[in-house]
């Protein structure tokens, strides 16, 4: 689930760690020259909203998925207001998943889907806040729930 403003590839850029694609939609993330180029280099792919399934960021994905490459994505494709519900999954996952299991079937190893938690993004960086706050705890972990 994805509640916070801030995201993981932004943490992980921060830290020099990117080991990993990712989506964002292109109002968040590429709205402006400068945060293209962070997020380009951060292995972010932009998605547009209402755009639908046949997409540059879309197929972007489903070729690094094809290249046996990990793609880190939210499902709900938003964040979400209640920390306690989740929101529907969005057709671009299940387009993903469809798109994965035919490169396995043609010998590209399938994907490990991990569910992931974490906790607290949302302190560093609320909705509607435009800097991050300082000294604030993270967590996170494995969920099944």
């Amino acid at each position: 689930m994805h509640i916070a403003q801030i995201r993981d590839q932004q943490s992980f850029a921060c830290c020099n760690v990117v080991c990993r694609w990712t989506l964002c939609a292109t109002d968040r993330c590429f709205k402006y020259a400068a945060l293209s180029q962070f997020f380009t280099a951060a292995k972010v792919l932009p998605v547009a909203r209402g755009q639908g399934l046949a997409q540059p960021g879309l197929q972007a994905a489903e070729s690094r998925l094809a290249h046996g490459d990990w793609i880190h994505i939210f499902p709900e494709g938003t964040r979400s207001r209640n920390p306690e519900h989740m929101l529907p999954v969005r057709r671009g996952v299940g387009r993903l998943v469809v798109a994965a299991a035919e490169s396995a079937r043609e010998g590209t190893p399938a994907p490990l889907v991990v569910p992931f938690v974490h906790a607290g993004m949302e302190d560093i960086l609320p909705v509607g806040s435009s800097l991050p706050r300082v000294g604030q705890q993270v967590g996170g972990g494995s969920s099944l729930a």
